[in-house]
């Protein structure tokens, strides 16, 4: 190894020290640095092993100014500096493209993450005709995600996470404030969205069947009902109804 040449950081791969010193003085993989920075026809096209060495071959010396018979390769500074930014920062270009490309396919933006989304809003919500409080429905993650952030007029609050998980084809909510813990899953019944499970009560530690339905009047509001299962029958745990916040 040349005197030049640091020493290979402990946290490189374990076999730093033989691609380096396989590098011969003819240049990387036997293609000298005129060939490669000229762009030769002859230069053989590179292999992901040949990439591999030759971005290891870029760090394996500082730029200290010695003559050209003292690099790995031979070349001058700016052939040097020219294998740096073609086996290193190419590499990383496409690497970071095929990353972006991946994300991409993975977006939310099939027809099935839009059915819910004419909850979507900043909300006053009214029930029995008296103010019951306000909720705001953002979208998050890019559409994979509606979050819920309810805010009662009495000062009470809740959350819930709403997302359509396309193994199951089903929307799901999962809704958790103090007290209170809503698992409900299903999707669109019509122009409604019909989620059904179970409620959980902390406190006591009951669980009880429970739905709810969502649904977009022709006015713009939308109507919120819930129901749960007690006393061997269905019975009215709220009904509100959903009005754009001025804020």
């Amino acid at each position: 190894m040349p005197e030049w040449a640091p020493s290979p950081p402990s946290w490189g791969p374990p076999d730093l020290t033989s691609y380096i010193g396989a590098v011969g003085a003819t240049g990387v993989d036997g293609v000298s640095p005129e060939a490669e920075c000229a762009g030769n026809a002859n230069a053989p096209s590179m292999s992901s092993v040949m990439v591999k060495r030759r971005v290891l071959t870029a760090f394996s010396g500082p730029d200290t100014g010695e003559s050209n018979q003292s690099r790995p390769g031979g070349g001058s500074v700016q052939q040097y500096l020219c294998r740096k930014v073609k086996y290193f920062v190419i590499p990383l270009i496409l690497w970071a493209g095929a990353v972006s490309a991946g994300e991409q396919a993975r977006t939310c933006d099939g027809p099935a993450y839009r059915q819910f989304d004419f909850w979507r809003g900043h909300w006053s919500v009214t029930a029995g005709g008296q103010q019951a409080g306000h909720n705001r429905i953002t979208a998050a993650h890019n559409g994979c995600l509606l979050e819920e952030r309810w805010r009662g007029a009495s000062g009470t609050t809740g959350t819930s996470l709403n997302f359509y998980d396309p193994l199951r084809d089903a929307w799901r909510q999962l809704w958790v404030s103090e007290g209170v813990i809503i698992d409900i899953a299903g999707g669109l019944d019509g122009p409604s969205m019909a989620l059904d499970g179970t409620i959980s009560y902390t406190a006591t530690g009951d669980e009880r069947p429970f739905r709810g339905l969502w649904t977009p009047l022709d006015d713009g509001r939308v109507r919120q009902f819930f129901e749960e299962y007690r006393d061997d029958a269905w019975q009215t745990w709220f009904e509100g109804f959903y009005e754009k916040d001025l804020e």
